[in-house]
């Protein structure tokens, strides 16, 4: 770090000084710590595992939340709430499934489905909602 004047020089940046002083004073008024930018080098592929880690860290919630929209189409909430984690929820017990007409199967499957009512038989509908081959 150099002194140029009334500018410091750290690593090719340059801050002002009276910049520099209103973030110091700006970090003291709130009690915070200085943040570090996670930056990876050219020159080391090791130094982008701290900030990859960070993103999925940040992912796990995201996909947990994912996994319970899905599960939610097809499967009875008391089942999901009763998990402790979503990723245990049994979704192979058949009483935790939801009752036919509530599944979500999507609007263009409906309309299918409908239209093509007196075409199908009974059992053919059963193995659509149930997800039998």
């Amino acid at each position: 770090m150099a002194i140029l004047g009334k500018y410091i020089v750290k690593s090719n940046r340059i801050m002002t000084c009276k910049r520099k002083e209103e973030y110091n004073d700006f970090l003291e008024f709130t009690q915070t710590e200085p943040l570090k930018i996670i930056k990876h080098c050219a020159t080391r592929w090791l130094s982008l595992e701290k900030s990859g880690s960070c993103l999925i860290v940040d992912m796990v919630g995201q996909m947990k939340t994912l996994l319970k929209t899905f599960l939610g189409n097809f499967l009875k909430i008391a089942s999901i709430k009763s998990a402790e984690d979503v990723t245990q929820v049994d979704y192979t017990n058949k009483d935790n499934y939801l009752p036919v007409d509530f599944i979500a199967i999507g609007m263009k499957a409906r309309t299918v489905l409908a239209d093509n009512q007196d075409n199908l038989e009974p059992s053919t509908l059963h193995r659509i909602y149930s997800g039998q081959d």
